[in-house]
């Protein structure tokens, strides 16, 4: 039996941004996630040329044509210590926010790790991210 990738939590989510970092240098996902936590799809885009835009326009894709009931999305990306900018960062996840709430999917955060660290974007900001989902979870 093959076992689920689940993110039911922030501890999970970290662990699968750990994960994404170990295989990849550079690299961006968005992990589809569904009521039960179960992880639909991470499809990862590691081209030097990719970034969180690249994963977001497939998430869009994803979610416009599938029948399942993506609920939540944490998105992933494997950087450089200290590519992320902070300011710039809070502003492309309050707009992938609005951009999937039509959607009727919550986008929970943008974790970026480096191998060391993870950078919460949602905690970084408000962290209205996971009591959200962890609202929804209840």
């Amino acid at each position: 039996m093959r076992s689920q990738l689940e993110i039911r939590s922030f501890t999970d989510a970290i662990a699968v941004a750990f994960g994404v970092r170990r295989r990849f240098s550079h690299a961006h996902t968005a992990a589809l996630v569904d009521a039960f936590g179960q992880v639909v799809d991470l499809t990862v885009f590691s081209l030097r040329s990719s970034s969180v835009d690249t994963a977001l326009g497939w998430a869009a894709c994803f979610v416009s044509n599938e029948t399942c009931s993506v609920r939540r999305m944490v998105l992933v990306s494997a950087v450089a210590a200290g590519e992320g900018r902070p300011d710039a960062d809070v502003e492309v996840l309050r707009r992938a926010r609005e951009r999937f709430a039509d959607l009727g999917v919550l986008v929970v955060d943008w974790l970026q790790c480096d191998g060391n660290v993870v950078h919460s974007t949602d905690l970084a900001s408000d962290g209205e991210g996971w009591c959200l989902a962890r609202a929804a979870a209840a």
